[in-house]
């Protein structure tokens, strides 16, 4: 089996379909409670079962340098939809897990596939974590709403976790090396930006602000990254109410200064 991305052995995506751009905590399939998914995510394992291509794919060429061995594979780059389930489950959750490929070198396999979970940090060093981060916060939500950003994405995901932080899709251990279209350029205008920025963040830790990290790894299969969108902190009323106050006050002042 080739790899995931190669054009001729994967179905398309299915372009008549709403993207469900929902990515799904694993709670139920790794038994654990809710906001339990990132820094203290324990080690379990799932089964995903590959699905398609999802949120639009551009095919291409890519070359990536492994042991001395330069690989070069024609690829849909794009975001990836699974079946999920538990180990020992009869049935698969009704909700697809979505992700992108931190594997370029790899085949993806199709069927059930077993896969153990893990924190970015059991498989990059900092300066990664803080490149796919950022990535992440900057442009993760553009995947499903502006064309050529999800293949984007993985040309910017695929060229961070193979050549750390030195970001050039034209040279390194993995570079593109014909077509993506439009993706290739608003990849390469991200990742642009990503090494200004990390050469300005210097040795210091980014953590992202919006999303928890889970690493989908499996020996025998293309490895993955999906995330879990952060709860984002809410007011309780009694500050809402305090909130309302002031502006109501500052309102009044305004006004009796006007007159």
């Amino acid at each position: 089996m080739d790899n995931l991305s190669i054009a001729g052995d994967i179905p398309q995506p299915d372009r008549t379909g709403a993207l469900n751009m929902r990515i799904r905590p694993l709670i139920t399939a790794l038994a654990l409670g809710a906001g339990a998914l990132g820094a203290n995510l324990a080690h379990a394992d799932l089964i995903l079962n590959f699905q398609n291509v999802v949120a639009g794919s551009s095919n291409g060429s890519i070359s990536v340098l492994s042991n001395g061995t330069v690989k070069t594979s024609t690829v849909s780059a794009g975001m990836i939809s699974f079946k999920q389930k538990a180990p020992g489950a009869s049935a698969y959750d009704d909700d697809l897990l979505n992700s992108f490929c931190i594997e370029p070198k790899t085949s993806l396999l199709r069927g059930d596939t077993l896969f153990s979970t893990g924190t970015l940090a059991d498989r990059f060093g900092q300066p990664q974590q803080n490149l796919i981060s950022r990535l992440y916060d900057l442009h993760y939500e553009t995947v499903g709403s502006v064309a050529g950003a999800a293949p984007a994405f993985q040309l910017a995901l695929w060229e961070i976790v193979t050549d750390g932080a030195s970001l050039s899709l034209s040279g390194g251990n993995f570079l593109t090396t014909s077509s993506f279209g439009g993706a290739l350029t608003m990849a390469t205008t991200w990742l642009t930006e990503l090494a200004t920025w990390s050469t300005q963040l210097g040795s210091q830790p980014y953590s992202s602000a919006m999303y928890d990290f889970v690493a989908l790894s499996a020996g025998n299969s293309q490895d993955q990254l999906t995330v879990t969108r952060r709860a984002q902190d809410v007011p309780e009323p009694g500050v809402l109410a305090l909130l309302g106050i002031g502006a109501v006050a500052a309102l009044a002042r305004r006004r009796s200064a006007t007159v």
